[in-house]
């Protein structure tokens, strides 16, 4: 009774900044950018001008799969982006208010104050991924092809892995950090970390948290969900468990910096 008042207050919260309208328009937008923008791109060049006379632009031809791997190649980098940012102050500026201290204040379980917050971010994540994804699915197969309803479906509920782990991080963070810069900094700073290790050892680590753009990739190609694909997806549910785990932990003891 008292996380599911919590998560109504998360949700009610959101709705009221209008988070639930904005934020799937924008993934929306970060989605299907790039597929649309590759198909109609020889159209647009021709048109403005700049060509010699007689000359024909001809793009790659690009498969469906490939098409709709470009929106999750997108939301890899912006879509992160987004949710940090949405996510930022989501403890550090209850607690700068006093908000915090308030809610606290009464018999109120730390365990259900995080994992509210966490559960409402997350569905607002999810939705406004499978929205945002499911529009990308529809131009792929308008302009480049047909992409399978299973296929969809697998790459829709193994990426939402990715943003969970996204907001487990970002909520991590705001445990122990005074302001929403920092939160930022240090969730980026974290994710870019991971990058570069991918960039360096990843070949080896075939189960390393950003392996799952590539083992995606990887299943819409052959249709096939891989073993590889499996494996990353449970090293990622993990650190999901145990960042959250442990943003209970330090936000019990209210350790700053």
């Amino acid at each position: 009774m008292q996380w599911m008042t919590l998560f109504n207050k998360e949700m009610l919260e959101n709705w009221r900044n209008k988070k639930w309208l904005w934020v799937p328009l924008v993934m929306m937008i970060v989605t299907i950018m790039d597929p649309i923008s590759y198909y109609f791109l020889p159209y647009i060049l021709e048109n403005m001008g700049d060509m010699p006379d007689g000359a024909i632009l001809e793009m790659p031809a690009v498969k469906a799969e490939a098409a709709f791997m470009m929106s999750i190649e997108s939301l890899s980098m912006y879509g992160a982006l987004i949710l940090i940012l949405i996510f930022m102050g989501t403890i550090t500026n209850e607690r700068q208010l006093g908000i915090t201290e308030l809610i606290l204040a009464k018999p109120i379980d730390y365990r259900n104050y995080i994992t509210a917050k966490w559960a409402a971010y997350i569905s607002l994540a999810i939705i406004s991924l499978l929205v945002s994804l499911s529009m990308s699915w529809y131009y792929t197969n308008l302009l480049f092809g047909s992409l399978s309803i299973q296929l969809f479906i697998l790459t829709v509920a193994f990426y939402s892995v990715w943003f969970i782990f996204v907001i487990s991080l970002t909520i991590f963070f705001n445990t122990f950090c005074k302001n929403a810069g920092l939160v930022v900094a240090c969730t980026i700073g974290s994710l870019f970390s991971l990058s570069g290790i991918n960039a360096v050892v990843g070949y080896r680590l075939t189960w390393f948290p950003n392996q799952l753009a590539a083992h995606l990739n990887e299943m819409l190609l052959t249709s096939e969900v891989s073993g590889a694909l499996l494996g990353t997806v449970g090293i990622i549910i993990c650190l999901i468990l145990l960042l959250l785990t442990v943003s209970i932990i330090i936000f019990q003891r209210k350790e700053l910096i």
